[in-house]
């Protein structure tokens, strides 16, 4: 059943959680997770985890909670690496509606 904050999530992403180390200094990513999203392409002033300002490439409303410093791609994959194109996730944030009964996600690219 669509929702307020649902109903325009007509896109389907891929999203690579992180998985932790790779053993070579790099990021180790779980399986891929289809997302039902509405993607952005917007430049957003904000700040990253360190504190940083950092400039979006892309702002996106997925159905739920992302973690950061996952990967996010416009489209379908299966592939168990991120693919060419995947966005790394820079900030996270929710926003619960009036009555509590659903929560908006939103991820920075």
């Amino acid at each position: 059943m669509a929702t307020a904050y649902t109903e325009n999530l007509t896109e389907t992403l891929t999203y690579w959680p992180p998985g932790g180390n790779d053993g070579y200094g790099g990021t180790a990513y779980g399986n891929p997770v289809p997302v039902a999203g509405r993607w952005q392409d917007k430049r957003v002033l904000f700040r990253d985890a360190q504190g940083r300002e950092v400039v979006s490439d892309a702002v996106v409303y997925v159905s739920q909670a992302l973690e950061l410093a996952g990967m996010l791609y416009r489209g379908v994959s299966a592939a168990l690496n991120p693919v060419a194109g995947a966005k790394e996730i820079r900030d996270v944030q929710q926003s619960p509606s009036l009555d509590g009964d659903e929560v908006l996600h939103k991820v920075l690219l």
